[in-house]
């Protein structure tokens, strides 16, 4: 087993309910969902957010399978299920009228991501949805193994989307894409951001992980213990960090979105 594996297989990520963030993607993804579906796979379910939803708020369909390669995961999923990879489906052609894919595929490597988006409009008869972070700036979430010093993502995303990467996701496999939602509004500030960047790089020095986290290179355990903390590097987060919520009440405002939620269509 890989470390990534090693990852996903503690219980710690999956035996949690469900913040108020994820219910909202969560009832997102059902309203996107066409009033002609009647059997629905969910292609990398994790812990089964989603399938549960459904039948837990009695909203029917002929057939809801889930697939992870969790094992973990799969023990909290309430509906027909297996462990399998998403690059590599092992469905009939066209066996799900929607296929629904949530935040797999910023994980997947180059040859897994298009196998996968191969594997996902073959199994589709007739709708796909999928969600992605936003426009994710991937180096903001790097750490730094304190054993090899690899940088790596802390949750393993290998890639980014915008709206136009999703929009032509699947150009030339068969599918249109005909409705796209941005979720989870959040503030930014444009000319704030050095500030927080700064404040990045000295959290770096102190940094702490809900759970353990493997370094893909060496495969080291790295637990929140595993870089103690400095009172020093902590009162310069807490200075820069309340010189930026003082200047967040006077600065001019834009927005941004954390996830992208596209449909698409079999033509």
């Amino acid at each position: 087993m890989n470390n990534e594996k090693k990852y996903y297989e503690n219980n710690e990520i999956w035996n949690k309910h469900p913040k108020e963030q994820e219910l909202e993607r969560i009832k997102t993804v059902v309203s996107l969902i066409p009033a002609d579906v009647n059997t629905i796979l969910d292609a990398g379910c994790g812990n089964g957010i989603l399938v549960n939803y459904l039948l837990d708020n009695n909203i029917k369909f002929s057939r809801i399978y889930a697939l992870d390669r969790s094992e973990t995961a799969l023990k909290y999923v309430k509906t027909e299920k297996s462990q399998g990879d998403i690059s590599k489906l092992n469905f009939k052609d066209m066996e799900f009228d929607l296929v629904i894919c949530l935040e797999v595929l910023e994980h997947l490597n180059i040859i897994d991501f298009q196998n996968a988006i191969q594997d996902i409009q073959r199994v589709a008869a007739k709708y796909i949805i999928i969600s992605v972070p936003n426009n994710e700036k991937l180096e903001e979430h790097f750490i730094k193994c304190p054993y090899c010093k690899t940088n790596f993502h802390s949750t393993y995303h290998l890639r980014s989307f915008d709206m136009n990467i999703t929009k032509s996701l699947f150009n030339g496999l068969g599918f249109q894409n005909i409705n796209n939602l941005l979720i989870g509004k959040k503030e930014s500030f444009k000319y704030i951001s050095p500030f927080k960047r700064y404040i990045k790089k000295l959290q770096k020095k102190d940094i702490k992980f809900n759970h353990e986290v493997y370094c893909p290179a060496c495969g080291a355990i790295l637990k929140s213990d595993v870089i103690s903390s400095n009172k020093m590097v902590k009162s310069q987060i807490s200075i820069w960090s309340t010189l930026i919520k003082m200047l967040r009440n006077i600065w001019p405002k834009n927005y941004n979105y954390n996830w992208i939620f596209a449909l698409y269509k079999r033509i």
